[in-house]
């Protein structure tokens, strides 16, 4: 028997594996569902709260597009809320006021870990890891 069908066989799995790592995290369009998909999948939620027309929104949501980050992010039935709009939320689960912030939920919708502002990829990569392997009960 010759090799190269294991061969060939063992390129598909690694292009397989390398097109899935370069995909983009699945960003629900509500929290409902991302919590739903969290259920299913024994999985948590992240939440990010942006405020819509701000500079630090904008260069948050290109931080979590970035490729260093998507393998994590992938980890996660993640969202993104406006702050205006879910201000009671915010105010619950970040406080005070809307504005920029993350947030890990559990798949019951009980915050465990919040990020409050913009952070770089790095410190963002470290809380995202923090977050789901030593999850700290909001209060």
């Amino acid at each position: 028997m010759s090799a190269r069908p294991l061969v060939a066989l063992g390129a598909a799995v690694l292009a397989a594996f390398a097109f899935q790592s370069a995909r983009p995290p699945r960003w629900h369009a509500s929290l409902e569902a991302a919590l739903r998909d969290a259920e299913q999948a024994g999985a948590l939620v992240l939440c990010q709260f942006t405020l819509a027309g701000r500079p630090l929104s904008a260069r948050a949501e290109q931080t979590l597009a970035q490729p260093e980050l998507s393998r994590e992010l992938k980890r996660f039935a993640c969202v993104r809320l406006d702050a205006a709009e879910h201000a009671e939320r915010f105010a619950a689960w970040v406080g005070g006021g809307p504005g920029l912030a993350t947030c890990v939920l559990s798949s019951a919708g009980e915050p465990l870990a919040v990020q409050r502002g913009y952070v770089g990829a790095a410190d963002y990569g470290r809380f995202l890891t923090r977050a789901r392997t030593r999850p700290i009960r909001v209060e």
